[in-house]
């Protein structure tokens, strides 16, 4: 049955389109025809159009490059082109010899034999690609393919089987070497795929991308020194090398080193202002205090590695049914900041109006915290190591109403199964503190102190305003026993000053001004997260600099959540970092009974903590210079009394403010998924909105 479509437009383009495909149009504008007609085809529920359209496609004069082309996006899971037998059949019977013949389009070839065995009768295994590599690809770049396999292998072993025979292909070229190295690290092998860009670097020393990927492995083993240098050394082989210099920034700041960092990270925002593709999105967060600067370099990203098409276009829902399917899509269901957070929203949503579904993307780990989770969900859906494509119809399948985003660019980034708008809403929400700049994203939950007024043109989403604070807390919270001071290499007296923010938000100037206030606060200590040996040198190397003695900053190990929550409460005043604030350390720390002192910043990222600060009643300890947060640090230091009073305060309010009030909290969250729900029933396009504290939205 064909699909009624109530824009008219759509049914046009895809008219148009399939008219005009291999015939009259610029040269330069078939890629995005060719998507364009496609989708639409799909998207109007023609599939007795499919057939016309790909033989239109395959008219005589099809150049090698429109062929390559064609196959890509035939065997992109966002068109659904593969998963059509027909479409298969020409795949395996026209274009894949012809290529062949030609010697010509290795990347599209190997990819047409992973859709072919992915949607074939026979098991999709491993040995039975390889075989067909070998016999008719042999000695041709296979990343892409290897990526696939490696993301569909049932094992570790079965996927080091064949990265390895990969290898055995070309065992003496650099590329080889590098595309397997590629493959291990999307496979979450960080040592294995580190060997292995050393062994591209054996090869090739200059190889700027195995450097990079080298960089990128050294930073998720947290040895950020190392990483640095490997950054470095490939932006100084080529500065061109897309995104380089931007990881090479934020690895800088990762490793705390801070020598010519306020130039560097100037040309970086004059090359953001250019266009060019120097910085994915996530690396401007700790970097920089303009919004408009991330907006650009967010849009930059998505029209880099998300081209535009009719795919991303908003679809009305046909199904009914009482509740509202609302999935959530992460990789951190785990023991994981992020799970911290949102475990009692989900123990909270409304059954009776609510269907809540867990979309994992990465594996349990086992932990206490997954199997809480775990039981939250009504479903619980795995798919961990699938591509982006395949989870896209898993969700589709699933008919999630509302798909949230808990990651964004941040940790186990999987924007591309957004990009194919497998749900009729997309939103935004918690991972991300800033806009995706993307359109296939609706909406991103915040609050006035987050996003003010005036603030909303830098963002692409639409706004839902939530009241109080945008953050999510799980309520009480537990520890098994309550740590001391001496256990913590604390002295027993003195002010303990404490930041356990991640090190990639300290910067020269507030670590300065920290500096400042030890020295005129005797016997005070600067209390911190010790991420590795480097990081701690380089910043006692940077306390000594400005005449700090070594035992005046102590460092706290990495624990457990539960294990470092005991901790905090020995804090005496939390201080914050600009311009990305504490996030959810911030709302540790208020639970714990310790102050939070921050300074208003001009960005998402930089207003988190007074969001929080106002959602709990200490809106005095919010600032609007470092000057002003300098000189009420000294105040509170140097006055217990208010100290105290403060602190009162925060223990009666913890109980009854809204922050840590989750149900509340839920009430309203749930009161924005209705009314963005109703809009879109209604055929009516994402708009801005604001909660009103208690709204059930019914």
């Amino acid at each position: 049955m064909t699909t009624k479509i109530s824009d008219p437009m759509l049914m046009q383009l895809g008219e148009f389109v399939a008219a005009r495909l291999g015939l009259h149009f610029p040269k330069e504008r078939w890629c995005d025809l060719q998507r364009a007609a496609g989708s639409a085809a799909i998207e109007c529920g023609r599939r007795h159009d499919l057939d016309r359209y790909i033989q239109e496609l395959l008219s005589p004069g099809l150049t090698q490059k429109q062929m390559e082309v064609l196959a890509n996006h035939l065997t992109v899971g966002e068109t659904y082109f593969f998963r059509e037998k027909r479409s298969l059949e020409i795949l395996q019977e026209r274009i894949l010899p012809e290529l062949i013949r030609t010697r010509g389009g290795q990347g599209t070839s190997v990819r047409i034999w992973s859709a072919g065995c992915s949607t074939g009768e026979e098991p999709y295994s491993v040995a039975i690609v390889l075989n067909r590599l070998m016999a008719d690809l042999k000695g041709w770049n296979v990343e892409i393919l290897a990526t696939d396999i490696g993301r569909h292998a049932l094992t570790i072993a079965e996927r080091q089987d064949f990265v390895d025979a990969v290898l055995a292909l070309k065992p003496h070229d650099p590329d080889a070497s590098f595309n397997r190295a590629n493959a291990l690290g999307n496979l979450r092998q960080y040592a294995d795929a580190l060997a292995g860009y050393d062994r591209v670097l054996a090869l090739k020393p200059d190889h700027a991308a195995a450097l990079n990927g080298r960089g990128i492995m050294l930073q998720e083993l947290r040895r950020f020194k190392e990483a640095f240098a490997a950054h470095d050394k490939a932006f100084r082989f080529d500065p061109s090398l897309p995104y380089v210099e931007g990881q090479r920034l934020h690895t800088k700041r990762h490793a705390c080193d801070w020598p010519n960092l306020a130039d560097e990270t100037a040309r970086l925002e004059r090359h953001i202002d250019e266009g060019k593709l120097v910085a994915m999105p996530f690396m401007l967060i700790g970097a920089g205090d303009s919004e408009t600067r991330q907006l650009a370099a967010a849009e930059i990203y998505v029209r880099d590695k998300y081209p535009t098409g009719v795919s991303w276009r908003r679809q009305r829902a046909q199904y009914a049914r009482d509740k509202i399917r609302v999935g959530y899509m992460c990789g951190e269901f785990r023991e994981h900041a992020t799970a911290y957070l949102t475990a009692g929203l989900f123990e909270c949503h409304d059954r009776n109006s609510f269907e809540i579904h867990a979309i994992s993307t990465n594996p349990s780990d086992g932990s206490a915290m997954r199997k809480r989770l775990d039981a939250a969900f009504d479903v619980v859906t795995e798919v961990s190591g699938r591509v982006d494509g395949d989870i896209a119809d898993v969700i589709r399948q699933a008919e999630i109403d509302i798909l949230v985003n808990l990651n964004g660019y941040f940790g186990d980034d999987r924007t591309g199964v957004f990009a194919a708008r497998p749900a009729p809403l997309q939103v935004s929400y918690l991972g991300y503190p800033a806009t995706m700049g993307a359109p296939f994203i609706d909406y991103i939950i915040a609050d006035n102190t987050v996003i003010p007024d005036g603030h909303q043109k830098h963002y692409a989403e639409k706004i839902v305003y939530l009241p109080n604070s945008y953050q999510p807390n799980d309520g009480p919270r537990t520890t098994r026993r309550t740590a001391t001071r001496a256990e913590c290499g604390l002295s027993r007296a003195g002010f303990v000053f404490c930041c356990f923010n991640n090190q990639y938000k300290l910067g020269p100037e507030i670590f300065g001004l920290w500096m400042r206030l030890l020295a005129q606060i005797p016997g005070s200590v600067l209390w911190l997260l010790e991420w590795n040996g480097s990081v701690r040198r380089r910043l006692l190397d940077e306390a000594k600099q400005r005449d700090i003695g070594e035992d005046r900053i102590v460092f706290a190990p990495l624990m457990k959540f539960q294990e470092h929550l005991s901790r905090v409460h020995l804090g005496d005043l939390f201080l914050d970092t600009i311009p990305c604030n504490a996030h959810t350390t911030a709302s540790d720390a208020l639970w714990c009974g310790v102050p939070v002192l921050t300074s208003l910043g001009s960005t998402f990222a930089g207003r988190v903590a007074a969001s929080l600060l106002k959602a709990v009643g200490l809106d005095e300890l919010i600032t609007h210079s470092l000057e002003e947060y300098e000189a009420l640090a000294l105040t509170l230091a140097r006055n217990p009394g208010q100290l105290a009073t403060l602190k009162a305060r925060l223990a009666e309010n913890r109980n009854k403010a809204p922050l840590f009030d989750t149900p509340r909290y839920t009430r309203n969250l749930e009161a924005a998924y209705r009314t963005m729900w109703e809009r879109q029933q209604r055929d009516e396009p994402p708009a801005s909105f604001l909660i009103e504290d208690g709204a059930d939205g019914r």
